[in-house]
């Protein structure tokens, strides 16, 4: 069932599909060759990446030097710390008892010649700002990095890319580069080893480029070039075509957003934001009632991984929201509570077997047909995510369903036939224009092709 569902996802990328989608402009998307000479996973084959010509120009060694000592504000400071989540022992970060702020680096001295150094260190201490997504732990949504710093006697944060640019500028340094592409992208460089390398190297024009493995696994590698100004543009992009694991709705979850597709593309996004997060919760619920039926290990390290992509999803889709003014808003959910075998069989046959299943054959879609540039390439890896965590589904139906006594089995089945009903009577309520075109979003033709691959899928799955 996985090598089919990645079979139609690699398909709808490649523009295979009977879909009607225009090609992506983005160059690493539809040329076998990069900007630079990269080759794509095309080429390479699949379950391999290959290197870039002058791969051994960049350097990375681990462990890489922290960020904030190398940080050099264009008005120098007093002191510069970046702030972020940091696990307390015991503390159950995504569910409930949120993380404790932590200094993740610093370098200087705290308020060194403020003249009024108890109000300075007092306003240190408190120091928030809503920053950029920490993708390690925490809560959705509300884990976040931001900067701090002190100068005199002012204490002062930048909390966003712009507001890193503004403080650093001119970035010159590779802490400099390396800090806006996180706080841009969510992308953190890490030393990874092997045939295609990661690292970092200085152009003779002072900017930097990064090469960069992420997404959750080690299938995705980009090549970004971030400018003096703090600008970043992706170069090239790799990817060996491998799935990565990664959402979900849950029983207890409050309504959030809703009509988003037909209000707008922020309004849109900020809903799909929602709803990545609230699949953080409900994946590391699904883990753990896993668990409690004596399910395969496999299966718990694919939720847990699934997990983690969910808190990247959620990131990004909040950061696209609000470059297209949407507003997002807390997950909020009933405490969890002990299901039986068929609930939990029953809620992953709606929500992995149809739901993910459809939602990863429209974010594939949406990577060839989105006029954003920055939403055909989040879409393109939340695809591949999508299309895995539906496999999992699947895989843990097969598992788990035939467990089930015959009546529970039979409507589940049902089940299933009315979550692709419920879907082919949403996509009669239309789209609004701009989401058709910005977010690529498939039209109602499309969209029936589409739904005929998830039946199919659905088919199969009852059949296995």
């Amino acid at each position: 069932m996985h090598a089919k569902i990645e079979s139609i996802v690699t398909l709808v990328l490649a523009g295979l599909a009977a879909c009607g989608g225009s090609a992506s402009s983005d160059t690493a998307q539809t040329t076998p060759e990069t900007a630079d000479g990269g080759r794509t996973a095309g080429d390479a084959g699949k379950g391999t990446i290959a290197p870039f010509p002058d791969d051994a120009t960049f350097t990375c060694t681990a462990p890489l030097p922290p960020l904030a000592p190398g940080l050099r504000p264009g008005v120098p400071v007093d002191y510069i710390e970046l702030r972020g989540p940091a696990i307390e022992p015991g503390a159950t970060n995504l569910d409930g008892g949120g993380p404790r702020l932590a200094a993740a680096s610093t370098a200087g001295v705290p308020c060194a010649t403020a003249t009024e150094k108890d109000t300075c260190l007092a306003s240190l201490r408190e120091a928030r700002a809503e920053g950029w997504q920490h993708t390690l732990c925490g809560p959705p949504l509300s884990e976040t990095q931001f900067v701090v710093y002190t100068r005199g006697n002012t204490v002062g944060t930048a909390a966003d890319v712009n507001a890193l640019a503004a403080l650093l500028a001119p970035i010159d340094t590779e802490e400099e580069a390396r800090l806006v592409l996180l706080a841009s992208r969510g992308v953190e460089l890490r030393c990874l080893e092997g045939p295609a390398r990661n690292g970092i190297r200085k152009n003779a024009d002072g900017s930097y480029e990064i090469v960069a493995t992420y997404g959750g696994c080690p299938s995705q590698r980009t090549r970004f070039k971030v400018e003096t100004s703090g600008a970043i543009s992706v170069l090239a992009e790799q990817d060996d075509g491998q799935s990565c694991q990664c959402g979900r709705r849950f029983d207890g979850l409050e309504s959030g957003p809703s009509g988003g597709a037909t209000a707008g593309v922020g309004a849109y996004l900020a809903e799909m934001a929602y709803l990545e997060a609230a699949s953080v919760i409900a994946f590391r619920r699904f883990e753990g009632e896993l668990r409690a039926l004596g399910a395969p290990r496999s299966f718990l390290v694919r939720a847990r991984a699934a997990r983690a992509d969910e808190i990247r999803h959620a990131a990004e889709m909040r950061r696209l929201a609000r470059r297209f003014g949407g507003r997002t808003a807390p997950v909020h959910a009933a405490p969890s509570r002990t299901r039986t075998p068929y609930e939990i069989a029953l809620e992953n046959a709606v929500e992995g077997c149809v739901r993910e299943t459809y939602g990863a054959l429209v974010a594939a879609y949406q990577a060839r047909t989105a006029a954003a540039p920055e939403l055909r390439l989040a879409m393109r890896r939340i695809a591949r995510d999508e299309a895995a965590h539906a496999s999992l589904a699947h895989d843990v139906a097969a598992w788990l369903e035939p467990r089930l006594e015959a009546a529970e089995r039979d409507a589940i089945g049902s089940a299933r036939r009315a979550a692709v009903a419920a879907l082919e009577e949403a996509l009669a309520t239309g789209a609004h224009p701009e989401v058709l075109r910005i977010a690529g979003l498939p039209g109602p033709d499309a969209a029936r092709r589409l739904l005929a691959s998830l039946a199919d899928l659905t088919a199969t799955s009852r059949a296995a």
